[in-house]
């Protein structure tokens, strides 16, 4: 089966890419088959280069292309907040590939760890992709949608069952994306958002992110006002070691572990057999060639693929003592009680 990847880098995510393509083929059955497309916007020729010659060495079956965002195409994303246009890129794939129905989008930070013909293979029928879910807060849902309602000039209430999802891997229905110009309208929402990078600015409720995260949060909003929504897909196809990272004891062998699995799945289609272990892995907030996830869950296979590709990963490793006791002095001994008194100070004000 030939099956269509697309990833977006800048020079910067190199080896990270190298991991991410061996990890997909390492694991590709005989008979499948990966077109890899290098989404960027003036990644260098140095980058491409190393890519190619990485392909041939390997011997990798499938094509590598590199997809060239346009001048006009990049001065038409905002800056939102502190993010970089990058994480935008992926609105245009429907445009830039007209020739495919359907397409699999991998943030650079993941590791493939099985064939993906059965994820290639789920039924998306009108809906806008397929994506697990995030369990987020329900308010942070209801109010991410209806402002983006507001701005978008659309009379619509949210429903309860429209669960939040993470966009760092999504199986595009670009067919579906095309046709209601996701484009268009997505560049419209991003120019319309809060240019502090937050929701709630003036009251947040307690554990409320008041982040914007813009492209997936529009994502999110799209996929119910103008398609018939999103395709819940397994959370092994979308393995997000941050949420289980806060986890007070890491027992996957346990009932309970079963059990919370059993609630992330819990909007997948019936008919959709559930993988029994991670197919990606996505390291998103935990990226193991930081010192502070060297040692990280899943960190030690995300090692072994680094050194197949010729990268040491852990090369700071031995800074990793000193990287925690500098993560515990701020965050549970500074930032805490530095908040405290800033509120304390204003609130006299």
């Amino acid at each position: 089966m030939q099956i269509p990847v697309v990833l977006a880098i800048n020079d910067a995510y190199l080896q990270q890419a190298k991991v991410l393509i061996y990890s997909l083929y390492d694991n590709a059955k005989e008979e499948t088959r990966y077109d890899v497309y290098i989404l960027h916007y003036k990644l260098s020729l140095e980058t491409q280069e190393a890519l190619e010659i990485f392909y041939k060495k390997e011997n990798f079956r499938g094509r590598l292309t590199f997809l060239g965002m346009s001048e006009a195409q990049w001065q038409s994303i905002p800056f939102v907040g502190k993010w970089g246009k990058e994480t935008n890129y992926r609105l245009f794939l429907p445009n830039l590939l007209p020739h495919l129905d359907k397409i699999i989008y991998l943030d650079a930070d993941v590791l493939v760890l099985a064939d993906l013909t059965e994820y290639y293979a789920l039924d998306l029928k009108e809906t806008a992709f397929g994506s697990v879910i995030e369990d987020i807060l329900a308010f942070r849902r209801y109010y991410v949608f209806t402002q983006l309602a507001k701005l978008d000039k659309q009379h619509m209430s949210y429903q309860a069952d429209w669960e939040y999802i993470n966009a760092g891997i999504l199986f595009l229905n670009l067919k579906k994306l095309r046709a209601i110009d996701l484009e268009e309208k997505a560049l419209r929402l991003l120019s319309l958002l809060p240019k502090s990078g937050f929701w709630l600015e003036h009251f947040r409720p307690p554990h409320i992110d008041p982040l914007i995260m813009p492209d997936q949060d529009i994502l999110f909003y799209l996929a119910f006002a103008y398609t018939d929504g999103i395709t819940y897909v397994p959370f092994a196809y979308n393995y997000l070691l941050f949420v289980l990272a806060k986890s007070q004891i890491e027992n996957e062998a346990s009932a309970e572990y079963e059990a919370y699995l059993a609630f992330l799945n819990r909007r997948v289609p019936k008919d959709v057999a559930l993988p029994s272990s991670p197919v990606m892995i996505h390291f998103a907030a935990m990226h193991p060639w930081k010192v502070l996830h060297m040692k990280g869950r899943y960190a030690d296979r995300y090692h072994v693929y680094a050194k197949k590709i010729g990268w040491n990963s852990t090369k700071y490793s031995y800074f990793y003592f000193l990287a925690k006791v500098r993560n515990y002095i701020k965050h549970r001994l500074l930032l805490p009680d530095f908040k405290e008194q800033m509120r304390r100070v204003f609130k006299r004000v």
